[in-house]
């Protein structure tokens, strides 16, 4: 009979003194997928998604690791000038939620880091 000694070596391996955020897994994971190391490793970009408008309101959500970013808005694109949304998201789940009075005015979304 043949005997083999299989050995499987780390591609990458990393330690921390802290735990890491979901933001920070997720960027290695990613970066590990497309044949990065850990090194190469950045933070994903959340997506500021629009998941309801009725009554008046609209509701916007991200994911709840983006506490860093500023929700900002502007009333126009060109010239945009961004303020931050003085509202504070609830947090539900994954996801930070924001509600917002709709204006009689266009109002473009963004987060920003």
């Amino acid at each position: 009979s043949l005997m083999v000694d299989l050995v499987l070596l780390p591609h990458d391996l990393g330690l921390w003194s802290r735990p890491l955020t979901e933001a920070e897994i997720i960027g290695i994971y990613r970066a590990g997928q497309s044949g990065q190391g850990i090194p190469k490793a950045g933070l994903p970009t959340p997506t500021l998604v629009v998941s309801s408008i009725s009554n008046n309101t609209i509701t916007l959500n991200y994911p709840a690791w983006a506490a860093g970013y500023t929700l900002q808005s502007t009333p126009a694109i060109v010239p945009a000038t961004w303020s931050i949304v003085q509202r504070v998201p609830t947090v539900s789940g994954t996801n930070a939620i924001v509600t917002l009075p709709l204006s009689g005015t266009d109002r473009f979304y963004r987060l920003n880091n």
